[in-house]
């Protein structure tokens, strides 16, 4: 990154000022994208790690996927009906003619 300005660090003591600022911001314009570059790349492969550790953490072993296969053949493949509501069975107790359900409401 500063390697092509290394002969020009000594010439930076004796400079002026004005001619000093236009060199030292490329020199700093160089270590930020540089030092950006290196932290990108580091975050890269700390992602891709984390990944693959939360994609092995979330296998499952035979174990589990013997006790996830017994449990799901346990649950009923059809749908089962609804609870009956009790609104309608308090009013089917109140007025059996409603409760035909002929729909005269």
């Amino acid at each position: 990154m500063l390697r092509p300005h290394a002969s020009e660090f000594q010439l930076l003591v004796g400079m002026d000022p004005n001619a000093l600022l236009p060199l030292v911001g490329e020199m700093l314009r160089a270590l930020f994208w540089g030092v950006v570059a290196l932290l990108g790349a580091g975050a890269l492969a700390d992602w891709f790690w984390q990944r693959q550790r939360f994609l092995q953490r979330m296998r499952m072993t035979k174990e589990e996927m013997k006790e996830d296969f017994r449990q799901s053949r346990r649950r009923s493949p059809r749908p089962r009906a609804p609870a009956p509501d009790p609104l309608r069975a308090r009013q089917a107790a109140d007025d059996p003619e409603r409760a035909q359900g002929d729909g005269g409401w």
